[in-house]
């Protein structure tokens, strides 16, 4: 039963580390495709935008 119930767990901290990690991809990709905070390398047509922006959508 103890095996079961860490097995359980173990595959309960998977979301749990993920949503964190996609919430920190959302927040960095929002600053870095803002072009008032880094400027003109986050204009819409760079691949400096397009990167950020699609890991945004990944988040």
């Amino acid at each position: 039963m103890i095996e079961k119930l860490q097995r359980f767990g173990g595959a309960m901290m998977v979301p749990v580390m993920l949503m964190p990690f996609a919430g920190i991809m959302i927040g960095l990709s929002t600053i870095f495709i803002n072009p008032d905070v880094i400027g003109s390398i986050a204009n819409e047509n760079t691949i400096w935008y397009k990167f950020w922006y699609m890991m945004y959508q990944g988040g």
